[in-house]
């Protein structure tokens, strides 16, 4: 398994959570588009991006620290880097062994 280094748990506050929604990645330049701003469009061509590490319905651990808190209809989101994540959990059973060791982690 992977564990999370004692000396980032000591430092640190870590949150866990499940992914509900993500971006498209981080938006890099095509080489024409020099001193241009990559996220703007202004020649017709399609944007390159760098893609996010986690999907949606994944489990992961963060440094809470680095979490932007936002609220939308009523319900409570934390924004979260890609930076910021430790760790990424996909499959269901590696998540019931994770589940079990957590409380373990997180103190």
């Amino acid at each position: 398994g992977l564990y999370v280094p004692q000396t980032v748990v000591e430092k640190e506050p870590v949150q866990a959570g499940r992914v509900v929604a993500k971006g498209p990645g981080i938006a890099y330049p095509s080489s024409s588009a020099e001193g241009a701003e990559p996220w703007r469009d202004e020649s017709g061509s399609h944007l390159k991006f760098i893609p996010v590490q986690a999907e949606i319905g994944d489990y992961t651990l963060f440094l809470k620290k680095d979490a932007i808190e936002i609220q939308y209809q009523n319900e409570t989101y934390l924004v979260v880097p890609q930076g910021a994540l430790l760790l990424i959990i996909r499959d269901d059973e590696d998540l019931a062994t994770f589940d079990s060791e957590l409380p373990d982690l997180l103190e």
